[in-house]
C-alpha cells in the first residue's frame, strides 16, 4: 500500500513538473502596445481597455546588458540585443508562446549589432533582418543577416565582400523594412552626424539563391520614416522646394514638410503638411493611413507634436498642434496614444486628444516598444507566465558568415533581374542553355536583346542569368574575368561596352576649371589620375555630362543615367580607384532598362581626369 502511495505521488510529481506553466491570457484586440519599463526590467502588454499583462522581459543566457528589442507584427516573437558575460553581443530570439529562447546568436569579435528601424519583420513575421557592423577604423566591415523567426535559424546574410556590395566607410546597417522580395537597409556613416537621407540598398533575398545575393538602389532613404508593412508606403518628413526651407534649428536637418508616397514604385511624396517656420521629424500613422502625427520644433526649442490629415492639403484646417504636455504619441489601426509629462498613457480615436481615455500609468523611463502595425492581426492569445521561473538558458550558437560560392572567375555583375540586356555587338554568338551551365538549349547572336527573368545563380566559376528573348526562356552566363558576354541595354541610350569596367572618359574643361596641379596629382594613393580636389563631403555638385553611375568606386555600371546638369549631393568619399577620386552622391537619374524603379540613389561618381584636364563634377557653388 505505501509502496503504490509513492508510487502515485512520484506519478503526480512527474506530470506537475511537465504541465506548463500558468499563463495570462489576453483578451482579443484590434491592437496591443507592449511597454518595456527599465525600473522592475519588465513588459508591459495594454490595449484600449489598460493593462492586460505582464512578464519579467526575457534575459539571454549569459547576458551582462541589455541593448535592444524588437517585436513581431502579429506579437508572437521578440528578437533581443545584450552584451554577453564573454563581451560579445548576442542576438536572441524568445518565442512568447513557448516562453522560451529558440536560439541565441554571438556577434563576431569587435562586432556590433544594430536593430534598424520598427519594420525588420516581414508582413507575415516569418523572417526578421538584423545588421552587424564593426568600429575598427582600419578595418571596416558590416554585414545584414536574415533570420527565420519560427526557428531563430540564420537562412542568409550579405557582406561588403559580395559582388555589387556598396563600398563604403565605417558605415553601420540600419535594416528599414521588408518586402516580397528584398531586405531594404540604409548604411550609415559612423563618423557623419544627422542627416536628412541615408545610402539605403535593396537585397535580393526571397525567391533568389541566398547564397548568391543580388544589391541594387533602394528608394527607403529617409533618415526619419515609418513605412505601412502591407503597402510599402511611407510618411516622412522631408524638404519639399514649392515652399520655403525651414529655419536653421541647431545640427539637425531641418525639413519643411511632412510627405507620404509609395516610393517603391517610384511615386514622389505628396506633402500633407509644410511648415518653413518650424523643423518636422518623427512622422508616424494614425488610424489606419488616414491621419499623421508629426514632431515639430522652432528655433527658440520650443517643441510640440501635431496631427493632420493624410488627405489634407497643406495649409488648411487639416492640421492640428497638440498641447505641450504631450511629449511621445504613437499610431494605432484606430487611433492614436498620446503621453504627457506626468507619464499619463492615453488612448483616443478622436482627431484631437481632448477626449483621450487614460489607460496607464508610465514612468519616467517607460518606452512604448511596440505597437501592432496597421492591418496586422495580434495574434498572442496569452503571455507565459515566467515571474517565478529562472530565465530559460537557452542555446547560444555562433553566426560565422556561410561558405560563399566558387565564382572566382566572374565579373563583377552589372545586369540585374527585370533589366533588358543584349549580347556584345563584339561576340560572335552566345550559347544559351536549359539551367546554369547545362546543356545547350540554342544560340543568341550579337546585339540580341531579352529580358533577365532569374539570378544570379553560380555554376562552373560563373554568374548565370535566366533569360527570356521572344518567348525563348534559357540561361546565359554574364562573362569571364577576360570579359562580359552581355551587357545593360535599353534601347535608347546606347550601353558601355566596358569589360574592364574602367570609368567613362571625363570632359574637356569648363568654365573656371585649373590645369591640373601636377605637383597634387597623385598625393593621394590610387588617385594618380585624378585633379586637385574641390569637393567635399556635405555640399552639392553639378555633374556637367550625362553618366552612368557605379555601384562602388570603379565598380560596375548601374542601370541609370545621371543627365547632364543635374545637381548632386554628396554624402561620403573620397575613395581613391582606378586612378581617380570617387564621390558617393544623391541625385536624381533616369532609369535604363525595363522594371528600372526610379532612384535618386547612392551613386558612385568620378570627379574627372586631371591628364585629359577635364572635371565631371563641379561645386555647385
Amino acid at each position: 500500500m505505501i509502496k503504490r502511495t509513492l508510487f502515485i505521488l512520484f506519478s503526480l510529481l512527474m506530470l506537475w513538473a511537465v504541465l506548463p506553466a500558468a499563463a495570462q491570457p489576453l483578451p482579443a484586440s484590434p491592437w496591443y502596445a507592449v511597454v518595456y519599463q527599465p525600473e522592475t526590467d519588465t513588459l508591459h502588454w495594454i490595449n484600449a481597455g489598460g493593462e492586460q499583462g505582464s512578464m519579467p522581459r526575457p534575459h539571454l543566457p549569459n547576458e551582462a546588458q541589455y541593448r535592444d528589442l524588437r517585436i513581431s507584427p502579429n506579437g508572437r516573437t521578440l528578437v533581443i540585443v545584450s552584451q554577453l558575460n564573454s563581451g560579445f553581443e548576442g542576438i536572441g530570439i524568445y518565442d512568447f508562446e513557448t516562453g522560451a529562447f529558440l536560439q541565441a546568436h554571438q556577434a563576431q569579435a569587435g562586432e556590433s549589432i544594430n536593430l534598424g528601424g520598427e519594420n525588420i519583420f516581414t508582413a507575415n513575421s516569418q523572417y526578421f533582418a538584423a545588421g552587424f557592423f564593426s568600429g575598427d577604423f582600419a578595418s571596416p566591415a558590416w554585414r545584414v543577416i536574415l533570420f527565420e523567426a519560427q526557428t531563430g535559424v540564420a537562412t542568409a546574410f550579405i557582406d561588403q565582400t559580395h559582388p555589387n556590395a556598396p563600398q563604403v566607410q565605417l558605415s553601420a546597417p540600419a535594416v528599414q523594412y521588408l518586402d516580397a522580395t528584398s531586405v531594404h537597409f540604409q548604411l550609415i556613416p559612423q563618423s557623419v552626424g544627422g542627416a536628412s537621407i541615408w545610402p539605403a540598398y535593396a537585397w535580393q533575398v526571397f525567391g533568389f539563391d541566398p547564397a548568391l545575393p543580388a544589391i541594387s538602389p533602394s528608394p527607403y532613404v529617409y533618415a526619419d520614416t515609418q513605412v505601412q508593412l502591407l503597402t510599402g508606403e511611407v510618411v516622412t518628413s522631408y524638404n519639399d522646394t514649392n515652399f520655403p526651407p525651414a529655419d536653421q534649428n541647431g545640427l539637425l536637418p531641418n525639413q519643411n514638410a511632412i510627405g507620404r508616397g509609395v516610393i517603391s514604385t517610384g511615386s514622389p511624396l505628396a506633402t500633407i503638411h509644410a511648415d518653413s517656420t518650424r523643423s518636422n521629424l518623427a512622422a508616424r500613422w494614425a488610424k489606419g493611413n488616414e491621419w499623421v502625427l508629426f514632431l515639430s520644433d522652432d528655433i527658440q526649442g520650443n517643441r510640440n507634436w501635431n496631427i493632420a490629415l493624410t488627405a489634407g492639403t497643406p495649409g488648411n484646417n487639416s492640421y492640428m498642434p497638440f498641447d505641450p504636455q504631450f511629449t511621445k504619441a504613437y499610431g494605432t489601426s484606430d487611433g492614436y496614444l498620446v503621453i504627457n509629462t506626468a507619464n499619463n498613457l492615453f488612448y483616443t480615436n478622436g482627431f484631437l486628444p481632448n477626449t483621450a481615455l487614460n489607460i496607464a500609468q508610465l514612468t519616467a523611463s517607460s518606452e512604448v516598444v511596440y505597437v501592432t502595425p496597421m492591418g496586422i492581426n495580434f495574434a498572442l492569445a496569452q503571455i507565459p507566465d515566467v515571474g517565478l521561473a529562472p530565465d530559460n538558458p537557452g542555446v547560444v550558437v555562433t553566426s560565422p558568415p556561410p561558405a560563399l560560392p566558387e565564382c572566382l572567375q566572374a565579373p563583377a555583375q552589372r545586369v540585374f533581374v527585370g533589366n533588358d540586356a543584349r549580347v556584345l555587338l563584339s561576340m560572335t554568338t552566345l550559347n544559351v542553355r536549359q539551367s546554369p551551365n547545362g546543356a545547350l538549349l540554342t544560340t543568341f547572336s550579337a546585339g540580341d536583346t531579352f529580358s533577365i527573368t532569374n539570378g544570379p545563380a553560380c555554376a562552373d566559376g560563373l554568374y548565370w542569368w535566366q533569360v527570356n528573348r521572344f518567348g525563348t526562356v534559357g540561361w546565359v552566363a554574364e562573362g569571364t574575368a577576360a570579359g562580359y558576354f552581355i551587357e545593360p541595354y535599353n534601347g535608347a541610350v546606347p550601353p558601355v561596352d566596358n569589360p574592364t569596367n574602367t570609368p567613362a572618359p571625363p570632359l574637356p574643361p569648363g568654365p573656371g576649371d585649373e590645369l591640373a596641379n601636377p605637383e597634387v596629382d597623385g598625393a593621394e594613393v590610387g588617385c594618380e589620375r585624378a585633379p586637385s580636389n574641390r569637393l567635399s563631403v556635405g555640399e552639392q555638385a553639378i555633374i556637367g555630362s550625362s553618366y552612368n553611375p557605379r555601384f562602388s568606386a570603379a565598380g560596375s555600371v548601374m542601370p541609370y543615367l545621371i543627365p547632364e546638369g543635374a545637381t548632386l549631393s554628396i554624402i561620403a568619399g573620397p575613395v581613391c580607384a582606378d586612378g581617380l577620386r570617387w564621390w558617393q552622391v544623391v541625385g536624381n537619374a533616369v532609369p535604363q532598362g525595363t522594371n528600372v524603379q526610379p532612384s535618386n540613389g547612392p551613386f558612385w561618381v568620378p570627379d574627372g581626369n586631371g591628364r585629359r584636364i577635364g572635371r565631371l563634377l563641379r561645386p555647385a557653388s
